[in-house]
């Protein structure tokens, strides 16, 4: 070895200065390189540190979000369980039920380690129920959270600050939710209390360094939980610097900031639990996270010095080149021992001269392993690359230096890469020597190496694979590269594209211009440009794409190209344009559009509800519809709604409801359920549209129709609609009373022209046939009813025209003249000579001829009376001349046929007789005026005693009505009470003084028996009045003491002369009536022991649940359940205690089971349960809750406890099930198999 250090080539007796000269620029070169590298392992570290802040707050956040919302299950679960009636404290709660609810606390506290303990307040704030055994005797009425929950009925969920629990006595969170009675007041509330350890605890496993923190606070940064823990700062507000960052919307961040608390700089992240008032820190320090980086800052100035120290020893050893020739052995081998890589020399026969030190460190085999057995080097080397070392090692043979990468296996089994470089050595006579080879271990290098080759195939597979658009475009715009994607999308090949310009081939034209711009703006700029243009397929079909570009650099900086990522979009622009046309549509509608969630809170109106409501949006947000309720519906109404919608079905309707300003509006109302993809009901779509003129328009056809249809059937004349072949289609009263017949069926049965006596009735088919023709036309022509009688009548027929002016009926309205026609009879006779009380005037002379029958009437004879009109005003009584003169002028302007005037006339002798007066124009002039009317007087006095009779009669009604049982009162058209029996007043308790004058509506008809104001216009006593339409309902009155009760109301119209002047009222109280209707129908669906439905009811719900199931598709699910061993019970302990046993069972079940579902006793001890919107895993579920709650609770009696257990067996509802006896065989089939595996099981069919 000596003698080969001691020679020196002769190419290298010279050394030149540039190396010394590189090795310092080198020096200056890798200390550079150490700054930039630590600047970038600074900021690298700073970025992996905020990254891991980042990562860890969000996994607190979702930590938390995880807890608040299990928290939040469990109170919507006991809010849904617990009972209006036990919350009451007037209410006592039976013991069973006290325990059902303490069980139900203490089962849902089980399930929940976050959870300390659950508690139920009342409204005072006292704690009546609780997972705690005993109670706890807590006030919490002085509580935030309590105050809030009793002061806002859509407070929600509440989370508190943190605060110190009364019942625990350690620091932390409430959650609560508010409880209701039926009229939604507050009945107080269940509250949740959390286990501020359970964070504490997780904190702790989170790796934040030495002095990393994480905590949570509220949303005033009262602290809640905090690892390291700080008992000091507990529910204390602490100054944190993220106050700007919320104040703009920013609800999560990573910032640097110094500790207010210890001082520590750290990277803290904080984030906001979605919208709850709950925030989550998480930091690690500068000092952790910049630990390796400061070692290294050490570590590299060390080999920078060691580097300069060798540099330097290089310049010195050049300068003293020749000592160093002579002492090369000790210099080589001291360079040698320190190098990094594996250095050996060999000898001229391939002994081993030297190995350095690194070959342990490399190899793991040690100096003297190689040396003793120098061979070693090579049976090292791998199975599989032995041949490239032989290969290697002849080829060296024949030149002066060799390189070879291969693999060995370390002492330990390790395989490493070696990176392997020899040359020749001569002497100073260039003689050779042998060879110096240097190994270097290249692991990590080839590990990098094989990483980024597998990545560039992943690439490349993904490239091809992806399901997007990857092109790649050389800085010209032609096409590099497409994947499979694209191939597949547009129709071309890559083949066929490659090399082509991109804009030419794939782009419409118009389109080209303002893409070729985007690109060669994307090629100048370093950032991702992202916008969406078509492209053409093969096809000519437009594609609509989304595209991320990327400028593509080789090693030297230069932009060699575009990578462009692409999506096609068409589909999604096209939904998207949909979406906003319908959000356009919805925002647009005149229509009100409502959604809620599946609580009813109102989360969306758009402008149609607000416009008809009153009700801004942002008012009407959060809120409940219940705020347009107007009090004109019936409670039943919105029971109806609620119980349809909830039950996944539709309801549609019209509603009554109130605006913002307290005016009425009626509206369709068109409810939906909204659900997700298990069918579960999230929320709720009502779309309604304003239709009060409608309302209004319908109220006002109605009154005009009841109008028209009072007027015609209290017509004195006949109004008949006949149709072209002579079917009469309508016709009044007067018309049946004129032919003597009872309805229009009657009429066309006989023909309406038989009724006309043959000699008229060519005169009465002309007219018909005139009117159809266009004419209108009056008829005078005789008549024979059914009966036999003639009438003389007068016809106006006229056209009646569609809206295309087509005649399709006649109108006729006749009038009987029989009287008429007769009176003129017997005037002509009169005139002739007549006795009787006859006058004739002749208007122009104003003479007035009296017949003789005067002297019969009055005691006159005609010479001894004045001939004009002035004389009968003479006789007359004052008070009834005017209306006398009244008849008399309108009948000669022509508005009436004929006079007639009931009126009071001195006789000679001084007595004053009623006298019927009657006359007739018999003469006119071309114009119309009238020149003669003949008249007739006759003697009424009789009569009018005879109505004096009548009024005395009256009395003896009165005197009916006074004995009356019933309650009896009349009501005039302005709503006063004008009369009301006994009955009545002692049914009602008032005072007939209290009532006669008075309107009886607010006296006691004001309230609906549920508390809701009863509106007048609602009355059914009110709407006879205004309609005239005879009414029987029932209905409720209210007592003088407040009592209400219930009544069966008939109003009745009262007319006079044909006008509609008030209504009688005819009630009886109904009270026990209506008792025992209620009696009657739960002994007629309930089983008399247990209080379920009976078999024949629970069968009828079945089947309505099954056709519910087949058309709308929700779930239901049905439990045989059978008590096991029973007849064991009754024959140990009797039927009585057997049915003590049976009516246990039926309280335990009432507690399990949900306001929806139904249980029924189908025979003896078998019963049937009823889940509706259940599939066969939640009916599984809950069979084996009710299992073991039944097993573990024993029937108490006097004989002592009686244990006891159910078997089930369960079967769910089927599309192919045609009548529940097949839902019913399956389950049976199902109970079987578990009374046959034991009992005291539930098997599923």
């Amino acid at each position: 070895m000596s003698d080969l250090l001691q020679k020196t080539p002769t190419r290298i007796s010279h050394y030149p200065r540039w190396p010394v000269l590189s090795g310092v620029a080198g020096l200056a070169g890798i200390i550079g390189l150490l700054v930039l590298s630590l600047v970038n392992e600074y900021q690298d570290e700073t970025q992996h540190a905020r990254t891991e802040v980042e990562n860890i707050s969000q996994v607190l956040d979702e930590h938390a979000s995880a807890i608040v919302h299990k928290g939040d299950l469990l109170l919507r679960e006991v809010q849904r369980n617990v009972r209006s009636e036990d919350m009451r404290p007037a209410h006592g709660v039976r013991g069973l039920r006290k325990q059902a609810l303490h069980d139900l606390l203490k089962s849902q506290l089980d399930s929940a380690p976050e959870v300390s303990v659950i508690h139920i307040a009342n409204a005072k704030g006292d704690y009546i129920y609780s997972s705690l055994d005993p109670i706890p005797e807590i006030n919490i009425a002085d509580r935030d959270y309590f105050n809030h929950q009793r002061a806002s009925t859509t407070a929600g969920l509440l989370i508190s600050s943190p605060l110190i629990s009364r019942t625990t006595g350690k620091w932390t969170i409430v959650l609560s939710r508010r409880l209701n009675y039926e009229d939604d007041s507050f009945a107080g509330l269940v509250s949740v209390i959390l286990n501020l350890d359970y964070f504490q605890q997780f904190y702790r496993t989170l790796n934040l360094g030495p002095q990393g923190v994480v905590a949570l606070y509220d949303q005033e940064f009262h602290l809640a939980a905090r690892y390291p823990p700080n008992e000091d700062l507990m529910g204390k507000v602490v100054p944190v610097s993220v106050g700007i960052y919320i104040e703009k919307g920013i609800k999560h961040g990573v910032y640097p900031t110094k500790s207010p608390v210890d001082g520590i700089e750290r990277q803290i992240s904080y984030r906001q639990l979605n919208d709850l008032p709950l925030f989550v820190f998480a930091g690690i320090s500068e000092q952790d996270y910049l630990a390796l980086w400061r070692r290294h800052i050490w570590q590299y100035s060390a080999g920078a010095i060691v580097f300069g120290l060798v540099v330097i020893s290089f310049g010195l050893r050049q300068r003293r080149s020749e000592m160093a020739l002579r002492k090369s052995d000790d210099d080589l081998r001291t360079i040698a021992d320190y190098t990094y890589d594996w250095e050996y020399w060999e000898g001229l026969q391939g002994e081993l001269l030297y190995i350095s030190p690194s070959c342990q460190r490399i190899t793991g085999y040690s100096q003297a392993e190689f040396i003793a057995d120098p061979h070693l080097i090579y049976d090292i080397i791998h199975a599989e690359d032995q041949p490239l070392m032989d290969a290697h090692r002849a080829d060296i043979q024949h030149e002066d230096v060799g390189t070879l990468d291969f693999r060995i296996l370390t002492k330990e089994g390790e395989t490493r890469w070696i990176a392997h470089g020899c040359r020749e050595v001569y002497s100073k006579d260039g003689h050779f020597n042998g060879r110096r080879t240097s190994n270097r271990d290249i692991t990590d290098r080839k590990a990098l190496e094989e990483a980024e080759l597998r990545e560039r195939d992943f690439a490349e597979s993904l490239i091809d694979t992806a399901q997007a658009i990857v092109i790649l475009l050389d800085t010209e715009g032609r096409i590099v590269r497409l994947n499979h994607y694209m191939e597949e999308l547009s129709g071309y090949r890559l083949e066929e594209v490659k090399g082509a310009s991109w804009f030419a081939t794939f782009l419409p034209e118009q389109d080209i211009d303002a893409i070729l711009g985007l690109f060669k703006k994307a090629l100048t700029e370093t950032h991702t440009q992202a916008n969406i243009n078509p492209i053409l397929a093969r096809d000519g079909r437009k594609i609509l794409v989304e595209w991320y570009d990327k400028t593509l650099k080789d090693s030297a900086g230069n932009i060699i190209g575009l990578l462009a990522i692409g999506q096609d979009v068409t589909l999604r622009e096209k939904l998207a344009e949909s979406q906003r046309l319908l959000k356009a549509a919805v925002e647009q509608s005149n229509s009100s559009i409502v959604v809620t969630d599946s609580d009813g809170t109102i989360i969306f109106v758009n402008a149609g509800f607000a416009h008809t409501s009153g009700y801004l949006v942002d008012e009407a947000i959060g809120q409940n519809p219940r705020i347009l309720k107007s009090g004109k519906m019936q409670k039943e109404t919105y029971e109806e709604i609620w119980a349809t919608i909830a039950s996944g079905r539709h309801w549609s309707g019209e509603l009554c409801n109130k605006k913002k300003n307290g005016d009425l509006y009626w509206e369709t109302a068109n409810i939906s359920p909204i659900t997700d993809e298990s069918g579960r009901i999230t929320h709720y779509l009502a779309v309604k549209d304003d239709i009060t003129r409608r309302k209004q328009a319908e109220t006002a056809l109605q009154e005009q129709k009841n109008f028209l249809s009072a007027i015609l059937e209290n017509e004195p004349e006949c109004v008949m609609v006949v149709s072209a072949d002579e079917v009469v289609l309508q016709m009044n009263a007067a018309g049946f009373i004129m032919l003597e017949v009872n309805s229009v069926e009657e009429v066309n049965a006989v023909g309406l022209v038989n009724f006309v006596v043959p000699d008229h009735r060519a005169a009465f088919l002309n007219l018909a046939r005139r009117v159809f023709d266009g004419e209108s036309g009056v008829l005078e022509f005789q008549v024979e009813g059914r009966k036999g009688a003639r009438s003389w009548l007068e016809t106006h027929a006229t056209p009646l025209r569609d809206a295309a002016g087509k005649i399709t009926f006649l109108l006729g309205v006749t009038r009987d003249v029989t009287r008429r026609r007769e009176a003129e009879e017997r005037l002509a006779l009169s005139l002739k000579g007549s006795n009787q009380a006859m006058t004739d005037w002749h208007i122009p002379s104003d003479t007035l001829t009296f017949g003789e029958g005067w002297m019969s009437l009055l005691g006159y004879q005609p010479d001894e009376l004045r001939s004009n009109s002035s004389t009968l005003f003479e006789l007359m009584r004052p008070e009834d001349a005017p209306a006398a003169h009244d008849a008399l002028i309108r009948h000669l302007k022509g508005e009436t046929s004929y006079l007639e005037s009931e009126i009071r006339m001195r006789h000679k002798d001084g007595r004053w007789i009623w006298v019927l007066a009657r006359g007739m124009a018999v003469e006119r002039t071309s114009d119309g005026r009238v020149v003669r009317v003949a008249g007739t007087a006759m003697d009424i006095t009789a009569r009018k005693k005879a109505e004096a009779e009548i009024a005395r009669l009256s009395q003896w009604n009165e005197l009916l009505l006074n004995s009356a049982g019933e309650g009896i009162y009349g009501v005039d058209h302005e709503g006063h009470c004008t009369f009301i029996n006994p009955a009545a007043l002692t049914i009602l308790g008032f005072a007939k003084h209290e009532l006669i004058g008075k309107s009886p509506h607010p006296m006691f008809h004001h309230h609906h028996t549920d508390g809701s104001p009863y509106h007048q216009e609602d009355c059914p006593i009110f709407m006879t009045l205004r309609d005239g339409i005879r009414r029987k309902v029932e209905d409720a009155f209210i007592r003088k003491n407040g009592e209400a009760f219930p009544v069966q109301l008939t109003v009745t119209p009262m007319h006079d002369n044909g006008l509609l002047v008030g209504v009688e009222v005819v009630f009886q109280d109904i009270a026990l009536r209506k008792k025992m209707e209620q009696e009657l129908m739960r002994l007629a669906t309930t089983d008399p022991l247990t209080g379920m439905a009976n078999r024949r009811h629970f069968l009828e719900q079945l089947k309505m649940e099954l056709a519910h199931f087949k058309r709308f598709g929700r779930p239901a699910a049905f439990l045989m359940v059978d008590i096991d061993h029973f007849k064991n019970v009754n024959d140990t302990y009797g039927h009585a205690v057997g049915d003590v046993v049976l009516q246990h069972f039926g309280e335990l079940s009432k507690l399990r089971l949900r306001r929806i579902d139904l249980i029924g006793r189908l025979g003896g001890e078998e019963f049937g349960i009823l889940l509706p919107g259940t599939d066969l895993a939640g009916a599984l579920q809950f069979a084996e809750r009710f299992r073991i709650h039944v097993a573990d609770t024993p029937a108490q009696s006097a004989n002592g406890t009686i244990p006891f257990t159910i078997s089930i067996g369960i079967s769910g509802f089927d599309q192919e099930d045609v009548e529940p006896d097949s839902i019913l065989a399956r389950a049976d089939a199902a109970l079987y198999l578990a009374k046959a595996g034991g009992r005291n099981q539930t098997k599923v069919n």
